[in-house]
């Protein structure tokens, strides 16, 4: 469902469809809908009129009623409240069943007095001659409106279950946007404050790196706040997001912290934003802490052949409880493959090695 429902976001997205576009597709939809009514087994007729007819008059039809239901209703709901509502809603159900019932007594009787119908198909004919030999509002019956109802349901099913699947594709996309927002708040806000009042000391005392620390801090903000909003950036961009990013965790933490960072590779192509940063921020948050004794953390990401792979290797200097392994930069490791799932589906690998001294991932992404 999953790969439908992207498949069809692809090819007629959520939002800014343009309308000429969105006409051309509906028009397609209801041609082939048109032809399989044709050709199929619905209207078990030697006569290509009879068949013609009926493939229009079902495609008219169920065309008319979804977009009642899909579109003109809710329009109606949206515009008018209290009683006018239920009122105007009716009206326009009790008027679709009206144009209904005249559309196939109308079918009916052209059908008939035309002669092209005969009885060699005795089951169509006898239909046909029923309606004909009864008059309009003779029709016009709850019997004969439930009846069309369900069977008009059936016939309009693939056009509601497109509908279905593009709500599904809304869904998985709105889904996709809350967590890439949730990465956005991710980065843990002691770090900020800590971040703070170190370059705060810096500038107390005159040290050189104050300027370098405010200029890094500035970017992060700046990339999670607004970069980090679109669907993809480049991967030059991501990689100085996690550099500046480093550069703060080295004011921040102990001189006897060992932080290295190497970048290899053309940095071309485009990537999930956020989407590297919960591993270098564990590895700084469970590697070092808050411990004064020799650390260390070790980065690497390397583009090559349209991949990005991002190994990292930090030391363990404390004992951590249950609920701080099964952390990741604040998130759970879990949902952090969730949304690689999502966004890179059979495109990424993932290997975590947890070691008594130490802790090692190797992520690689086949880049868009």
């Amino acid at each position: 469902m999953e790969r439908l429902a992207d498949y069809l976001l692809r090819l007629y997205p959520i939002d800014h469809v343009p309308f000429k576009r969105r006409i051309i597709l509906h028009a397609i939809f209801w041609g082939f809908f048109f032809i399989s009514l044709l050709f199929g087994t619905g209207f078990p007729s030697d006569s290509l009129i009879i068949r013609l007819i009926g493939a229009f008059s079902f495609t008219l039809t169920s065309s008319t009623f979804f977009y009642l239901f899909n579109y003109f209703i809710p329009y109606l709901y949206a515009q008018y409240i209290g009683w006018f509502r239920v009122i105007v809603i009716c009206s326009a159900i009790i008027a679709f069943y009206f144009f209904m019932s005249l559309e196939t007594y109308l079918r009916v009787v052209i059908v008939i007095e035309n002669h092209w119908i005969t009885p060699q198909n005795k089951r169509i004919y006898e239909i046909y001659h029923n309606v004909y030999e009864s008059n309009f509002w003779s029709y016009f019956d709850i019997i004969n409106i439930i009846t069309d109802t369900i069977q008009l349901i059936f016939t309009a099913l693939p056009a509601f279950f497109l509908k279905f699947v593009r709500i599904f594709a809304k869904v998985l996309s709105e889904k996709k946007q809350l967590e890439i927002d949730f990465l956005r708040l991710q980065i843990n806000p002691h770090f900020l404050v800590n971040t703070l009042n170190n370059i705060y000391s810096l500038v107390v005392i005159g040290d050189q790196r104050s300027p370098d620390a405010i200029l890094s801090l500035s970017n992060l903000l700046d990339y999670v706040l607004y970069e980090s909003s679109l669907s993809t950036v480049s991967v030059e961009k991501e990689v100085a997001f996690l550099k500046d990013f480093v550069a703060l965790e080295q004011i921040r933490n102990s001189s006897k912290v060992q932080v290295k960072l190497e970048i290899e590779g053309d940095l071309t192509g485009v990537i999930a934003p956020l989407i590297l940063i919960a591993f270098i921020e564990n590895a700084f948050k469970h590697g070092i802490g808050d411990s004064t004794i020799q650390s260390y953390v070790h980065i690497k990401i390397r583009v090559e052949s349209n991949t990005l792979f991002l190994g990292v290797i930090n030391s363990k200097v404390r004992k951590l409880s249950q609920k701080q392994k099964n952390s990741l930069g604040g998130i759970g490791l879990i949902n952090v493959q969730k949304r690689l799932n999502s966004l890179y589906p059979n495109r990424y690998s993932l290997q975590v090695i947890a070691d008594p001294n130490k802790h090692q991932i190797m992520l690689s992404v086949t880049l868009a």
